[in-house]
C-alpha cells in the first residue's frame, strides 16, 4: 500500500511538471498570482492618489517653494529596455557561473526620487525597433518636465542567500539585491555577490563610493517618469 501510495505521487508530481512545462504564456500569466482584475487595479491607484499622492505633492511644493506639482501616476519602461536588461543579468550570471548563488532570481524594484537640482533634457530613447549601439545611445528630441525631488524607481538584481545557517527565514527576505565586488579589472561583472543595501542606506556617500572601487553596479534607471510628458 506505502509503494502504491509513493507511486501515485510521482505519477502525479510528474503530471504538473508535465502540465507547467506545456502551459501557455496565458495559462502561466493567470495562474501566477499577480494577475489583478480592473477592480483590484482601481483600488490601487485610489488608494495612492487619495492618500499618499497629496502629501507627496504638498511636500514637494513646500520643499522647492513651486507650485503646481503632480505626484507620479507611473514609470513607464519600454519592453525592449526590460527585454535588454533581463539579458544582461542572465549575461551576468553566465559570467559567474560556478560561484556560489550565482543564479539572478530577480529584479528588486526600489522607490526612489531626484535631487534637488536634477535636471535633465533628454531620456533614453524609447523605440523598439533600435537595432545598434548608436541608435540606442541617441536621445529623444524632446524636453522633460520639473525633474527635482520628482519620484522614480530603479531597477537591481537579487540571488537567493542559500546558506543553511542563515539569519533569513523568510522566503522573500532571502532574495538579496546586490551589487559585484571584481578581482579583474578586464572583466568588471565577474567577481562575488555583495548585499546592496548595506551600501544604499550608508550617509557617509564619499565614504561608502571610495570603498567601492573595485564594484559593479548592475541598477537601472532613467525610464520614462509620467507626469511629466512634455
Amino acid at each position: 500500500m506505502k509503494n502504491l501510495k509513493i507511486k501515485h505521487l510521482f505519477y502525479a508530481t510528474i503530471t504538473a511538471l508535465m502540465f507547467y512545462s506545456c502551459a501557455s504564456p496565458i495559462e502561466l500569466y493567470e495562474k501566477s498570482g499577480h494577475a489583478i482584475t480592473m477592480k483590484q487595479s482601481h483600488s490601487l491607484y485610489e488608494n495612492y492618489n487619495d492618500n499618499i499622492k497629496p502629501y507627496v505633492e504638498k511636500a514637494q511644493n513646500s520643499i522647492l517653494d513651486r507650485k503646481g506639482y503632480e505626484g507620479t501616476e507611473y514609470v513607464l519602461v519600454s519592453i525592449q529596455q526590460l527585454e535588454n536588461y533581463i539579458r544582461f543579468l542572465k549575461e551576468v550570471e553566465k559570467t559567474n557561473k560556478g560561484n556560489d548563488n550565482n543564479e539572478v532570481t530577480g529584479i528588486a524594484i526600489f522607490l526612489g526620487a531626484h535631487d534637488k537640482n536634477k535636471t535633465l533634457n533628454s531620456i533614453p530613447k524609447f523605440n523598439h525597433n533600435i537595432k545598434s549601439y548608436d541608435e540606442m545611445n541617441e536621445k529623444n528630441d524632446r524636453v522633460v518636465g520639473d525633474m527635482r525631488h520628482r519620484e522614480t524607481v530603479f531597477l537591481a538584481p537579487t540571488f537567493r542567500e542559500n546558506h543553511k545557517d542563515s539569519i533569513f527565514t523568510n522566503e522573500f527576505d532571502r532574495h538579496i539585491p546586490f551589487f559585484i565586488e571584481y578581482t579583474n579589472q578586464d572583466n568588471k561583472y565577474k567577481g562575488t555577490y555583495k548585499y546592496l543595501l548595506p551600501y544604499l542606506k550608508n550617509k557617509e556617500t564619499k565614504s561608502a563610493t571610495r570603498s567601492l572601487e573595485r564594484n559593479s553596479s548592475l541598477n537601472a534607471d532613467e525610464f520614462n517618469i509620467m507626469p511629466p510628458k512634455s
